[in-house]
């Protein structure tokens, strides 16, 4: 997958935002500091290194030293060619000078709370969207309408987004370590524009869902195997209770609308129908299911068949709600405590 070979870490698109993947994938004590430098204005000078303590990073790292682009008239620089501050560096130390004591260095040596939600990382899954598109470029599309290589990216990262609005946390998760039996820990599961699915992944989720876990999944969920095989089996409907009515899906803003009066707009969505014991509690205007869930052993299923706009108040309201049915906390349970499992239609789907 294309990614810059650093950890960038506050950027407002999918492919740039890599700092939760290496904090994922990377041992503990691997270095993880982010890396931020490129915005000198003073606000993004202290919000960004606190940004960073929050998240677990432990450390800072800045572009750069010594960097400029002179026929761009830009420079980077911490420090002038005779060593002295810039007037940005001496922002910088001002700012990690509350970092470097008191709760500031309390936080950076800190470590977070495991968290209850995860995120699958499917690299398939990636392949086969960049294969059904007709993007050319590496650098994938995150306008406001996108085909599958760009939604792609944006699935995940506007979950992600929505959860850091509801000052939660998540671990990403390969296929390989869900089949070694590591969702045990989590409550809580999306699958993000998840397009190749092998056999022996869904059997593994199949069995958490049963056991109490709560599984969501949003667009182009398995349509082909691991090896971008295209399926023809009945994969979607063992695993979240849908079956799709037409195979193309349609990328264009359509409304998708609540029970209780809230509306969202969403930049894709595919012709599908509940199937067996699945239920659509949300649709859109003109009555294409838009969210379908289904009970299965002790625990549950969504599929959403949208993808969650950017930063958009009613999408963050219905993912609280969903995690709050699912039995997620906002709150990291005290040591020892059963953590809740009971499950209840979301408020907003009711």
């Amino acid at each position: 997958e294309w990614a810059q070979e650093y950890s960038e870490a506050i950027k407002g698109t999918a492919h740039k935002a890599v700092f939760e993947l290496w904090r994922s994938f990377c041992p503990e004590d691997f270095p993880n500091y982010g890396w931020i430098g490129y915005d000198h204005r003073h606000a993004a000078v202290t919000y960004e290194p606190w940004w960073l303590a929050f998240h677990d990073s432990g450390g800072v790292t800045y572009y750069a030293t010594n960097s400029c682009a002179p026929e761009r008239g830009k420079s980077w620089a911490l420090v002038y060619p005779t060593q002295a501050f810039t007037p940005y560096s001496r922002d910088v130390q001002d700012t990690l000078g509350d970092l470097r004591e008191g709760i500031g260095k309390a936080l950076i040596e800190a470590r977070r709370a495991d968290p209850q939600v995860a995120i699958l990382w499917s690299h398939p899954s990636m392949l086969v969207a960049w294969c059904e598109s007709e993007w050319e470029q590496p650098v994938p599309p995150e306008t406001a309408v996108n085909d599958s290589y760009g939604s792609w990216f944006k699935s995940a990262f506007y979950f992600r987004l929505a959860l850091q609005e509801l000052q939660l946390m998540s671990n990403y998760v390969a296929p390989e370590q869900i089949m070694a039996g590591e969702l045990a820990k989590y409550r809580l599961l999306f699958l993000p524009f998840t397009c190749a699915v092998s056999d022996e992944l869904a059997d593994a989720l199949l069995e958490w869902v049963e056991g109490g876990g709560t599984l969501i999944a949003d667009m182009r969920l398995a349509v082909t195997d691991e090896h971008g095989t295209p399926r023809e089996d009945d994969l979607l409907e063992r695993l979240v209770g849908v079956g799709r009515t037409d195979l193309a899906a349609t990328y264009e803003l359509a409304e998708v609308l609540g029970q209780d009066g809230s509306s969202l707009q969403s930049s894709a969505h595919e012709a599908i129908e509940p199937l067996g014991d699945a239920e659509a509690v949300v649709s859109y205007a003109d009555g294409t299911p838009a969210v379908v869930v289904r009970d299965l052993g002790e625990g549950h299923t969504v599929y959403l068949n949208l993808l969650l706009p950017k930063y958009d108040p009613t999408s963050v309201r219905w993912i609280a709600d969903l995690l709050t049915a699912a039995g997620v906390p906002r709150t990291p349970p005290a040591p020892g405590r059963a953590r809740a499992s009971s499950w209840a239609r979301p408020r907003s789907w009711a």
